[in-house]
């Protein structure tokens, strides 16, 4: 099924009139892209209103997203500690990509885990975020040339805070880490421009 992407964070399916993110009609009211498991909840909330049947997840929400959630089978669904035991159970074509569900739930795993919160992000206001992204990027290109004693010292250069904070592991999963502070430097910039203005308006 084609998606197409606007210009907010709504998702329209090109053959239904209705957003993939949220499941509402468009045009819809998405401001941000929900997180793996609240996208999950909405789609069964779907798929069982179009059976004639209820579905009630269990949740824990902290600002209005889905942390944990359970459905009638019994089986429990953590948003943020792995995000893809949520994908994996999403019919194929259903929502978006793997790889974007992913990278929101490193983000919010990020803000919830780490304690990464917009506060604590924008007193990283010289790039730090993205030059620790571009590390996790450079590393998942180099999975395993770390004999190159050029290519170390460059990443070790680069990266803006203490060594026990770069956890690098799979290719993969580093690239997820990029995406996620990579998303955390541009929400950092758009808050900054945002403030910039009111304070000039």
């Amino acid at each position: 099924m084609k998606r197409v992407l606007m210009t907010d964070h709504s998702i329209l399916s090109s053959t239904e009139n209705r957003c993939l993110n949220c499941g509402n009609d468009s045009p819809c009211s998405c401001t941000e892209p929900m997180p793996a498991a609240e996208v999950y909840a909405r789609h069964r909330e779907r798929q069982a209103a179009a059976a004639g049947q209820r579905y009630e997840p269990h949740c824990d929400c902290t600002n209005g997203h889905v942390q944990m959630m359970s459905d009638p089978s019994g089986r429990w669904l953590l948003a943020d500690d792995s995000p893809s035991s949520i994908v994996q159970q999403m019919p194929e074509g259903a929502n978006t990509p793997r790889a974007w569900l992913d990278v929101l739930a490193e983000r919010r795993r990020q803000i919830s885990d780490e304690g990464w919160t917009p506060k604590h992000d924008d007193a990283h206001d010289e790039c730090e975020m993205a030059f620790a992204a571009a590390v996790y990027a450079l590393e998942s290109a180099w999975p395993s040339d770390w004999q190159d004693r050029q290519r170390q010292d460059a990443i070790r250069d680069l990266w803006p805070w203490q060594a026990k904070w770069h956890k690098s592991t799979t290719q993969r999963r580093d690239l997820v880490k990029a995406g996620a502070l990579i998303l955390a430097e541009i929400e950092r910039l758009d808050r900054a421009d945002k403030q910039e203005g009111q304070a000039h308006g």
